[in-house]
């Protein structure tokens, strides 16, 4: 496999689909396992990706919205525990204003677990490796820059929440770019020039759909349709665009996603699904 990849662990919503599980997305670059966004299931995708907890450590948030970060105590704790081979130091966790309360308050909230987990209360090999949450609030910029990975965060626009980011991934000389929750903002513009895999959010509508429903126009405010995504890859021009995070509203499909990109864009884009995996070279992404 290529030393940049990207596994797309969950490409859903809050709506509890099986085959599409909340959205959370997994970067290996060189020797960093970097997890973006922590929804409902993740623990149980990022297993199946790896085999192993133990290499997931670093977590950044796109922002505090629950589906984004339901998934926490489940991959935090249950990768905590040996037997499931689990992580041997603390999960990190870097997110916009109140990552550091969230995590102080999941420590609470699960207490008790936590310190039957602690060394000294070991027991047949549980507690070897404490349950340990690290966190911090970050701001635009340059928010991890380790063994020649490089993330970058910044704002984008999810209206409902603030504040918001999408983040930019770069080792070796290539790049990829999250979008998190976002309208059609410039800053997602600017930071996704020069990426070569660009995973951006929808939300599609059927053709002829009301949208001054207020079930419709609730959720398309706050989020990027697939002709303002497509616009926004015509401008970047990345080697491959993906649809992530993907909200089909009121029985839309992959083709009113494609048919509605295409009105902008005529390029290499895909509709990932769960567990879809992409090679980064420069200039070159290949769907495994």
């Amino acid at each position: 496999m290529s030393d940049f990849s990207v596994t797309l662990l969950g490409t859903g919503t809050p709506e509890p689909l099986d085959d599409r599980i909340g959205i959370s997305t997994l970067v290996r670059a060189g020797g960093e396992t970097l997890l973006f966004d922590c929804g409902r299931g993740t623990g149980l995708r990022l297993h199946q990706a790896e085999g192993s907890y133990k290499t997931a450590t670093v977590m950044f948030l796109t922002h505090l919205h629950s589906d984004h970060v339901s998934g926490i105590p489940d991959l935090w704790l249950t990768g905590s525990i040996p037997q499931m081979r689990g992580r041997e130091e603390p999960l990190r966790m870097f997110g916009p204003t109140g990552t550091e309360n969230l995590a102080e308050h999941l420590q609470l909230a699960y207490s008790a677990d936590v310190e039957a987990r602690q060394p000294s209360r070991d027991m047949a090999g549980f507690g070897a490796s404490p349950a340990r949450l690290e966190a911090a609030d970050i701001s635009p910029g340059v928010v991890y820059d380790r063994n020649g990975v490089r993330v970058i965060a910044f704002p984008v626009e999810h209206l409902i929440i603030e504040p918001a980011f999408g983040f930019r991934v770069e080792y070796g000389g290539r790049s990829v770019v999250l979008s998190g929750d976002t309208t059609y903002c410039e800053s997602m513009v600017d930071n996704s020039r020069g990426a070569d895999l660009v995973i951006h959010e929808v939300a599609a509508v059927p053709e002829g759909v009301d949208s001054t429903s207020p079930l419709v126009n609730r959720v398309v405010s706050c989020h990027t349709s697939p002709e303002d995504a497509g616009s926004l890859y015509n401008r970047t021009a990345p080697a491959l665009a993906v649809f992530s995070h993907i909200h089909y509203i009121l029985g839309a499909s992959d083709d009113d996603i494609i048919a509605g990109a295409r009105r902008t864009y005529d390029g290499e884009m895909v509709v990932g699904r769960d567990l879809d995996t992409f090679e980064v070279e420069r200039r070159s992404v290949r769907r495994v």
